[in-house]
Protein backbone atom coordinates (compact mmCIF):
# COMPACT_ATOMS: atom_id res chain seq x y z
CA UNK A 1 0.00 0.00 0.00
CA UNK A 2 1.11 3.53 -0.62
CA UNK A 3 2.18 5.71 2.28
CA UNK A 4 2.41 9.50 2.34
CA UNK A 5 5.98 10.51 3.17
CA UNK A 6 6.22 13.31 5.70
CA UNK A 7 9.79 14.41 6.32
CA UNK A 8 10.70 16.55 9.29
CA UNK A 9 13.75 18.79 9.13
CA UNK A 10 15.64 19.82 12.19
CA UNK A 11 19.14 20.80 13.28
CA UNK A 12 21.31 18.25 15.04
CA UNK A 13 24.17 19.81 16.96
CA UNK A 14 24.93 17.76 20.06
CA UNK A 15 24.65 14.07 19.37
CA UNK A 16 23.43 11.61 16.76
CA UNK A 17 24.30 8.28 18.31
CA UNK A 18 23.31 4.65 18.09
CA UNK A 19 20.61 5.43 20.62
CA UNK A 20 17.91 7.05 18.57
CA UNK A 21 15.01 5.13 20.13
CA UNK A 22 12.98 6.54 23.03
CA UNK A 23 10.61 4.47 25.17
CA UNK A 24 7.16 6.07 25.05
CA UNK A 25 5.12 3.40 26.86
CA UNK A 26 5.39 0.15 28.81
CA UNK A 27 2.86 -2.55 29.55
CA UNK A 28 1.20 -5.45 27.76
CA UNK A 29 1.34 -5.09 23.97
CA UNK A 30 0.72 -7.77 21.36
CA UNK A 31 0.87 -5.45 18.34
CA UNK A 32 1.52 -1.78 17.52
CA UNK A 33 1.04 0.44 14.49
CA UNK A 34 2.24 3.96 13.73
CA UNK A 35 -0.29 5.31 11.24
CA UNK A 36 1.15 8.83 10.99
CA UNK A 37 3.93 10.60 12.95
CA UNK A 38 1.45 11.69 15.65
CA UNK A 39 -1.10 8.92 15.27
CA UNK A 40 -0.38 5.44 16.62
CA UNK A 41 -2.01 2.46 18.32
CA UNK A 42 -1.11 -0.35 20.71
CA UNK A 43 -3.21 -3.48 21.09
CA UNK A 44 -3.83 -6.27 23.59
CA UNK A 45 -7.08 -6.53 25.59
CA UNK A 46 -6.76 -2.77 25.84
CA UNK A 47 -6.59 -0.56 22.73
CA UNK A 48 -4.64 2.65 23.29
CA UNK A 49 -4.18 5.63 20.98
CA UNK A 50 -1.06 7.86 20.81
CA UNK A 51 -1.48 11.46 19.62
CA UNK A 52 2.21 12.33 19.68
CA UNK A 53 2.14 13.41 23.32
CA UNK A 54 -0.34 11.34 25.32
CA UNK A 55 -1.90 7.89 25.40
CA UNK A 56 -5.69 7.48 25.54
CA UNK A 57 -7.46 4.22 26.32
CA UNK A 58 -10.14 3.70 23.67
CA UNK A 59 -11.28 0.10 24.24
CA UNK A 60 -11.00 -2.37 27.11
CA UNK A 61 -12.22 -5.85 26.18
CA UNK A 62 -11.14 -8.64 28.54
CA UNK A 63 -12.73 -11.18 26.18
CA UNK A 64 -10.43 -10.20 23.34
CA UNK A 65 -6.67 -10.69 23.18
CA UNK A 66 -5.15 -9.02 20.12
CA UNK A 67 -2.27 -10.71 18.31
CA UNK A 68 -1.77 -8.83 15.05
CA UNK A 69 -2.93 -5.64 13.33
CA UNK A 70 -2.72 -3.73 10.06
CA UNK A 71 -3.72 -0.29 8.77
CA UNK A 72 -4.06 0.46 5.08
CA UNK A 73 -4.89 4.13 5.78
CA UNK A 74 -5.79 6.31 8.78
CA UNK A 75 -9.41 5.35 8.09
CA UNK A 76 -9.00 1.61 7.64
CA UNK A 77 -7.52 -0.51 10.42
CA UNK A 78 -7.81 -4.15 11.47
CA UNK A 79 -7.03 -6.04 14.68
CA UNK A 80 -7.18 -9.83 15.00
CA UNK A 81 -6.61 -12.14 17.94
CA UNK A 82 -7.12 -15.49 19.60
CA UNK A 83 -10.91 -15.27 19.70
CA UNK A 84 -13.30 -15.78 16.78
CA UNK A 85 -13.86 -12.05 16.39
CA UNK A 86 -12.09 -9.01 14.98
CA UNK A 87 -12.12 -5.24 15.30
CA UNK A 88 -12.33 -2.86 12.34
CA UNK A 89 -11.59 0.88 12.46
CA UNK A 90 -13.21 3.46 10.16
CA UNK A 91 -11.13 6.44 11.24
CA UNK A 92 -13.18 7.31 14.31
CA UNK A 93 -14.81 4.18 15.77
CA UNK A 94 -13.70 0.57 16.38
CA UNK A 95 -16.39 -2.01 15.60
CA UNK A 96 -16.22 -5.57 16.93
CA UNK A 97 -17.45 -8.24 14.53
CA UNK A 98 -17.88 -12.00 14.77
CA UNK A 99 -15.63 -13.53 12.14
CA UNK A 100 -15.59 -17.28 12.78
CA UNK A 101 -11.80 -17.11 12.49
CA UNK A 102 -9.80 -17.67 15.65
CA UNK A 103 -6.14 -17.92 16.67
CA UNK A 104 -5.10 -15.39 14.06
CA UNK A 105 -1.42 -14.85 14.79
CA UNK A 106 -0.28 -12.92 11.69
CA UNK A 107 -1.86 -10.68 9.08
CA UNK A 108 -0.84 -8.52 6.13
CA UNK A 109 -2.89 -6.24 3.89
CA UNK A 110 -1.75 -5.24 0.42
CA UNK A 111 -4.36 -2.48 0.23
CA UNK A 112 -7.82 -1.63 1.56
CA UNK A 113 -9.50 -4.38 -0.46
CA UNK A 114 -6.90 -7.17 -0.27
CA UNK A 115 -5.44 -8.86 2.77
CA UNK A 116 -4.43 -12.13 4.42
CA UNK A 117 -4.70 -13.84 7.80
CA UNK A 118 -2.58 -16.73 9.07
CA UNK A 119 -3.63 -19.11 11.84
CA UNK A 120 -1.70 -22.18 13.06
CA UNK A 121 -3.29 -24.40 10.43
CA UNK A 122 -4.93 -22.34 7.67
CA UNK A 123 -5.11 -18.97 5.89
CA UNK A 124 -7.90 -16.54 5.05
CA UNK A 125 -7.94 -14.19 2.08
CA UNK A 126 -9.82 -10.90 2.13
CA UNK A 127 -10.96 -9.45 -1.20
CA UNK A 128 -13.45 -6.62 -1.57
CA UNK A 129 -15.25 -7.33 1.71
CA UNK A 130 -15.35 -11.14 1.35
CA UNK A 131 -13.28 -13.64 3.37
CA UNK A 132 -12.37 -17.04 1.93
CA UNK A 133 -10.41 -19.87 3.55
CA UNK A 134 -7.41 -21.51 1.88
CA UNK A 135 -5.85 -24.49 3.63
CA UNK A 136 -2.21 -25.45 3.13
CA UNK A 137 -1.87 -29.04 1.92
CA UNK A 138 1.45 -30.53 2.94
CA UNK A 139 3.09 -33.42 1.08
CA UNK A 140 3.39 -36.65 3.06
CA UNK A 141 7.15 -36.23 3.44
CA UNK A 142 6.77 -32.96 5.37
CA UNK A 143 5.85 -33.14 9.06
CA UNK A 144 3.52 -30.58 10.54
CA UNK A 145 4.83 -27.04 10.21
CA UNK A 146 4.83 -24.12 12.59
CA UNK A 147 3.86 -21.15 10.43
CA UNK A 148 5.72 -18.00 11.41
CA UNK A 149 4.86 -15.11 9.07
CA UNK A 150 2.77 -14.00 6.07
CA UNK A 151 3.20 -11.21 3.51
CA UNK A 152 1.20 -10.12 0.46
CA UNK A 153 3.15 -9.12 -2.66
CA UNK A 154 0.15 -8.08 -4.78
CA UNK A 155 -3.65 -8.38 -4.80
CA UNK A 156 -3.61 -12.10 -5.56
CA UNK A 157 -0.25 -13.34 -4.29
CA UNK A 158 0.95 -14.01 -0.76
CA UNK A 159 3.89 -15.76 0.91
CA UNK A 160 4.31 -17.77 4.12
CA UNK A 161 7.29 -19.05 6.09
CA UNK A 162 7.06 -22.29 8.03
CA UNK A 163 9.36 -24.30 10.30
CA UNK A 164 9.29 -28.06 10.87
CA UNK A 165 8.38 -29.04 14.41
CA UNK A 166 11.60 -30.88 15.13
CA UNK A 167 15.33 -30.40 14.55
CA UNK A 168 16.88 -32.83 12.10
CA UNK A 169 20.28 -31.86 10.63
CA UNK A 170 20.78 -32.18 6.87
CA UNK A 171 17.02 -32.09 6.31
CA UNK A 172 14.82 -29.29 5.05
CA UNK A 173 13.82 -27.41 8.18
CA UNK A 174 12.07 -24.35 6.71
CA UNK A 175 9.77 -23.82 3.77
CA UNK A 176 8.53 -20.75 1.89
CA UNK A 177 5.04 -21.15 0.44
CA UNK A 178 3.53 -19.03 -2.32
CA UNK A 179 -0.17 -18.52 -3.00
CA UNK A 180 -0.64 -18.51 -6.76
CA UNK A 181 -3.52 -19.49 -9.05
CA UNK A 182 -5.81 -20.06 -6.09
CA UNK A 183 -3.65 -22.46 -4.07
CA UNK A 184 -0.63 -22.68 -1.80
CA UNK A 185 2.47 -24.29 -3.29
CA UNK A 186 5.98 -24.87 -1.96
CA UNK A 187 8.23 -22.23 -3.49
CA UNK A 188 11.49 -22.97 -1.66
CA UNK A 189 12.84 -25.49 0.84
CA UNK A 190 15.79 -24.48 3.01
CA UNK A 191 17.93 -26.94 4.99
CA UNK A 192 19.22 -26.09 8.47
CA UNK A 193 17.44 -22.74 8.65
CA UNK A 194 14.61 -21.57 10.86
CA UNK A 195 12.69 -18.77 9.11
CA UNK A 196 10.78 -16.43 11.43
CA UNK A 197 9.79 -13.46 9.25
CA UNK A 198 8.92 -12.58 5.66
CA UNK A 199 8.12 -9.22 4.03
CA UNK A 200 7.49 -8.19 0.42
CA UNK A 201 7.65 -4.61 -0.84
CA UNK A 202 6.26 -5.51 -4.27
CA UNK A 203 5.78 -8.55 -6.51
CA UNK A 204 9.49 -8.93 -7.31
CA UNK A 205 11.14 -7.86 -4.05
CA UNK A 206 10.90 -9.88 -0.87
CA UNK A 207 12.98 -10.69 2.20
CA UNK A 208 12.85 -13.64 4.62
CA UNK A 209 14.91 -13.86 7.78
CA UNK A 210 15.71 -16.29 10.52
CA UNK A 211 18.46 -18.39 12.09
CA UNK A 212 21.08 -20.67 10.53
CA UNK A 213 20.95 -23.57 13.00
CA UNK A 214 24.37 -24.92 12.03
CA UNK A 215 26.34 -21.71 12.68
CA UNK A 216 23.83 -19.92 14.95
CA UNK A 217 24.05 -16.77 12.87
CA UNK A 218 21.22 -14.52 11.75
CA UNK A 219 20.45 -14.87 8.06
CA UNK A 220 18.34 -12.95 5.52
CA UNK A 221 17.32 -14.24 2.09
CA UNK A 222 16.19 -11.96 -0.73
CA UNK A 223 13.69 -12.69 -3.51
CA UNK A 224 14.40 -10.93 -6.83
CA UNK A 225 11.52 -12.19 -8.94
CA UNK A 226 13.39 -15.30 -10.07
CA UNK A 227 14.25 -16.98 -6.79
CA UNK A 228 15.73 -16.65 -3.32
CA UNK A 229 19.39 -16.03 -2.50
CA UNK A 230 21.34 -15.26 0.67
CA UNK A 231 21.75 -11.51 1.15
CA UNK A 232 22.94 -11.16 4.75
CA UNK A 233 24.67 -13.30 7.39
CA UNK A 234 25.38 -11.71 10.74
CA UNK A 235 29.04 -11.39 11.73
CA UNK A 236 28.33 -12.70 15.24
CA UNK A 237 27.42 -16.16 16.48
CA UNK A 238 25.02 -17.59 19.05
CA UNK A 239 22.20 -15.22 18.16
CA UNK A 240 18.47 -15.85 18.18
CA UNK A 241 18.14 -14.95 14.52
CA UNK A 242 16.08 -12.40 12.61
CA UNK A 243 12.71 -12.21 14.31
CA UNK A 244 11.14 -9.27 12.44
CA UNK A 245 11.55 -7.57 9.04
CA UNK A 246 9.83 -4.40 7.88
CA UNK A 247 10.39 -3.03 4.35
CA UNK A 248 9.20 0.50 3.66
CA UNK A 249 10.07 0.08 -0.01
CA UNK A 250 12.64 -1.74 -2.16
CA UNK A 251 15.47 0.46 -0.90
CA UNK A 252 14.68 1.01 2.77
CA UNK A 253 13.98 -1.45 5.55
CA UNK A 254 14.66 -2.57 9.10
CA UNK A 255 15.24 -5.99 10.65
CA UNK A 256 16.02 -7.44 14.04
CA UNK A 257 19.33 -9.26 14.40
CA UNK A 258 19.77 -11.54 17.36
CA UNK A 259 16.42 -10.17 18.61
CA UNK A 260 18.05 -7.23 20.46
CA UNK A 261 19.80 -5.42 17.61
CA UNK A 262 18.27 -3.37 14.80
CA UNK A 263 19.77 -3.43 11.31
CA UNK A 264 18.94 -1.05 8.47
CA UNK A 265 18.75 -1.71 4.73
CA UNK A 266 19.88 0.89 2.19
CA UNK A 267 18.94 -0.88 -1.05
CA UNK A 268 21.97 -3.15 -1.24
CA UNK A 269 23.32 -4.00 2.22
CA UNK A 270 22.23 -4.50 5.81
CA UNK A 271 24.17 -2.71 8.56
CA UNK A 272 23.89 -2.29 12.33
CA UNK A 273 21.89 0.70 13.55
CA UNK A 274 21.03 0.24 17.20
CA UNK A 275 20.26 -2.18 20.00
CA UNK A 276 17.62 -2.35 22.71
CA UNK A 277 19.29 -4.30 25.54
CA UNK A 278 17.09 -6.86 27.23
CA UNK A 279 14.25 -6.50 24.74
CA UNK A 280 13.20 -8.83 21.94
CA UNK A 281 12.48 -6.76 18.82
CA UNK A 282 9.07 -8.17 17.90
CA UNK A 283 7.65 -5.65 15.42
CA UNK A 284 8.50 -2.56 13.37
CA UNK A 285 6.04 0.05 12.13
CA UNK A 286 7.04 3.17 10.16
CA UNK A 287 4.81 5.94 8.83
CA UNK A 288 7.67 7.46 6.77
CA UNK A 289 11.45 6.97 6.52
CA UNK A 290 12.07 8.96 9.72
CA UNK A 291 9.19 8.22 12.05
CA UNK A 292 8.82 4.70 13.35
CA UNK A 293 8.07 2.41 16.27
CA UNK A 294 9.59 -0.76 17.62
CA UNK A 295 7.76 -3.17 19.89
CA UNK A 296 10.36 -4.55 22.30
CA UNK A 297 9.22 -7.47 24.44
CA UNK A 298 10.73 -8.31 27.79
CA UNK A 299 13.29 -11.10 27.41
CA UNK A 300 12.10 -14.41 28.81
CA UNK A 301 8.42 -13.44 28.68
CA UNK A 302 6.22 -15.30 26.22
CA UNK A 303 3.19 -13.14 26.98
CA UNK A 304 3.62 -9.78 25.29
CA UNK A 305 4.85 -7.43 27.99
CA UNK A 306 7.44 -4.85 27.09
CA UNK A 307 7.98 -1.34 25.72
CA UNK A 308 7.13 0.75 22.71
CA UNK A 309 10.11 2.70 21.36
CA UNK A 310 9.83 5.67 19.02
CA UNK A 311 12.30 7.23 16.60
CA UNK A 312 12.17 10.41 14.53
CA UNK A 313 15.43 9.71 12.70
CA UNK A 314 14.77 6.27 11.24
CA UNK A 315 17.08 4.91 13.92
CA UNK A 316 20.01 6.57 12.18
CA UNK A 317 23.15 6.95 14.23
CA UNK A 318 26.58 8.45 13.69
CA UNK A 319 29.09 9.38 16.41
CA UNK A 320 29.04 11.88 19.24
CA UNK A 321 29.44 15.38 17.85
CA UNK A 322 30.26 18.75 19.41
CA UNK A 323 29.50 22.18 18.01
CA UNK A 324 30.68 25.47 19.45
CA UNK A 325 28.06 27.46 17.57
CA UNK A 326 25.51 25.67 15.38
CA UNK A 327 24.47 28.87 13.65
CA UNK A 328 27.91 29.10 12.08
CA UNK A 329 26.92 26.62 9.36
CA UNK A 330 24.11 26.94 6.82
CA UNK A 331 23.15 24.69 3.92
CA UNK A 332 20.89 25.84 1.09
CA UNK A 333 18.71 25.18 -0.74
CA UNK A 334 16.94 22.61 1.41
CA UNK A 335 15.28 20.62 -0.10
CA UNK A 336 17.74 20.45 -2.99
CA UNK A 337 17.93 18.71 -6.35
CA UNK A 338 21.35 19.14 -7.98
CA UNK A 339 23.69 21.23 -5.82
CA UNK A 340 23.89 22.51 -2.26
CA UNK A 341 25.88 25.46 -0.97
CA UNK A 342 27.60 25.01 2.38
CA UNK A 343 28.46 28.23 4.14
CA UNK A 344 30.54 28.40 7.30
CA UNK A 345 31.59 32.01 7.81
CA UNK A 346 34.22 31.52 10.52
CA UNK A 347 35.58 28.16 9.44
CA UNK A 348 37.46 26.77 6.47
CA UNK A 349 39.57 23.71 5.66
CA UNK A 350 36.68 21.53 6.79
CA UNK A 351 35.74 17.98 5.90
CA UNK A 352 32.17 17.57 4.69
CA UNK A 353 30.63 14.08 4.98
CA UNK A 354 27.18 13.04 3.80
CA UNK A 355 25.47 10.01 5.37
CA UNK A 356 22.34 8.23 4.14
CA UNK A 357 19.44 7.23 6.37
CA UNK A 358 21.15 4.05 7.58
CA UNK A 359 24.36 5.83 8.54
CA UNK A 360 26.53 4.95 5.55
CA UNK A 361 28.97 7.49 4.13
CA UNK A 362 27.85 8.29 0.56
CA UNK A 363 29.85 11.44 -0.25
CA UNK A 364 32.90 13.23 1.15
CA UNK A 365 34.47 16.58 0.21
CA UNK A 366 37.13 18.94 1.52
CA UNK A 367 35.88 22.50 2.08
CA UNK A 368 38.80 24.85 1.50
CA UNK A 369 36.86 28.12 1.71
CA UNK A 370 34.05 29.48 3.85
CA UNK A 371 31.49 28.82 1.09
CA UNK A 372 31.48 25.76 -1.14
CA UNK A 373 29.14 24.24 -3.70
CA UNK A 374 28.59 20.45 -3.51
CA UNK A 375 27.30 18.34 -6.40
CA UNK A 376 24.63 15.91 -5.10
CA UNK A 377 23.18 14.86 -8.45
CA UNK A 378 24.49 11.31 -8.01
CA UNK A 379 22.57 10.77 -4.77
CA UNK A 380 19.14 9.09 -4.84
CA UNK A 381 16.20 11.10 -3.58
CA UNK A 382 15.78 10.91 0.17
CA UNK A 383 16.96 12.26 3.50
CA UNK A 384 20.65 12.74 4.33
CA UNK A 385 22.77 14.03 7.18
CA UNK A 386 25.48 16.58 6.37
CA UNK A 387 28.41 16.63 8.79
CA UNK A 388 31.00 19.42 8.65
CA UNK A 389 34.02 18.92 10.88
CA UNK A 390 37.46 20.25 11.77
CA UNK A 391 39.95 19.06 14.37
CA UNK A 392 38.05 20.57 17.31
CA UNK A 393 34.71 21.55 15.78
CA UNK A 394 31.78 19.65 14.29
CA UNK A 395 28.26 20.59 13.21
CA UNK A 396 25.54 18.66 11.48
CA UNK A 397 22.28 19.21 9.63
CA UNK A 398 19.65 17.18 7.81
CA UNK A 399 18.79 17.83 4.17
CA UNK A 400 16.32 16.43 1.69
CA UNK A 401 17.38 15.47 -1.85
CA UNK A 402 14.42 15.67 -4.21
Amino acid sequence: MKKTIILILFLIVSKVSFAQWTAIDSGVFAAVWLVQPNDGWSFASTFRHWDGTNWTTVIQDSAFMAQTCAFTSPNDGWVFGLQDSLYWYNGSVWTKKYSGRHWILYCDFFDTDNGWLLSPDTTYQYQNGIWSMHTISLPAYIPNLYYTSISASDQNTAWITGITTFYQPARDTSYIFKFSSGQWIIDTALPNVYLYAICFSDQNHGWAGGLDITTYQSIIFKYDGNGWHTEYISPGHNTYGVNAIYMFNNHLGWASDGYYEINGYNGSTWSFLDSIPGKLVAQFSFSDPSNGWVLGRNAGHFWPSGYIYSTTTGGLGVETLKSSNPSEISIFPNPATDYISVECVHKQNLTLSIFNIVGELVLKNELLSSTSEIDIRSLPAGMYIIKASAATWTAQKKIIKE
